[in-house]
């Protein structure tokens, strides 16, 4: 279980890595199109936060309970 919970863990900041460097590219490729609206830029930049809000929000559980898992197998390890 000890092991379980650092690879949901890495699995959890690697996937809050791709959030973050998605996020980054979206915004300098918005400032690249010249054809495209204010509107249309805005939209899709509101839709991309509201996507990686929700995903951030479902990281931060498994980070939670990765570190829940560590430390009930730590305890059940102290015990024995």
């Amino acid at each position: 279980m000890k092991y379980l919970g650092y690879l949901i863990r890495f699995i959890s900041i690697y996937i809050f890595i791709a959030l973050l460097m998605s996020v980054i590219n979206l915004i300098k490729a918005s400032n690249n199109d010249s054809f495209v609206s204010n509107a249309e830029k805005w939209g899709i930049i509101l839709g991309q936060f509201t996507f990686v809000a929700l995903v951030l929000w479902l990281n931060i559980k498994f980070y939670k309970y990765a570190s829940k898992l560590i430390l009930k197998s730590k305890n059940n390890s102290e015990m024995n």
